[in-house]
């Protein structure tokens, strides 16, 4: 959403986008400069972090009424893949594939729980199905300044879409 949201922002105006935010890290950082070189607020929405019961475990982690966070764990096992597609939601320079479609939920929903800034990430993505040019799996490992680890994981399969989220104290 790179043009569009420099674009707007030129012209003064906040910008509300969703993901993929950007394609690279570099059309990322065009963007936050053009909110800031124009005085305008730049958000990112996601909307599964909004739902009612990542609000609930958000609600929880944050009183710290059963300690304090010392890990959040995200698994996502999804048919997405495998079901038809039209062709830019597989092609990865369109924005394309479980990495720009999916695991913006997971990163955000882990950043929420977790309370903060991230200082680290690693990450790795698998292709497997050769019908599908863009990667069906994902795992990822972050840590947040605090030093709280998260991991992520999502895989396409022949299963029915699960998502299982824990954390511990």
């Amino acid at each position: 959403h790179c043009e569009h949201s420099v674009m707007v922002a030129e012209a003064g105006k906040h910008v509300i986008c969703t993901k993929p935010m950007a394609l690279t890290v570099e059309e990322c950082e065009r963007m936050c400069d053009a909110a800031d070189a124009n005085g305008v607020k730049l958000l990112c929405g996601q909307t599964y972090s909004m739902s009612p019961d990542i609000q609930a475990l958000h609600k929880v982690a944050a009183s710290g009424e059963l300690g304090r966070l010392i890990a959040v764990n995200t698994w996502l096992y999804t048919d997405w893949l495998l079901k038809p597609r039209v062709p830019e939601e597989v092609d990865e320079s369109l924005g394309g594939g479980v990495i720009y479609r999916h695991a913006p939920h997971l990163i955000d929903t882990v950043r929420l729980l977790g309370g903060g800034k991230l200082r680290s990430v690693r990450a790795s993505a698998g292709r497997w199905m050769k019908e599908r040019p863009c990667p069906g799996n994902l795992s990822a490992y972050m840590e947040f300044k605090d030093g709280t680890p998260a991991r992520s994981e999502e895989h396409t399969s022949e299963l029915q879409s699960h998502s299982f989220i824990s954390y511990a104290v």
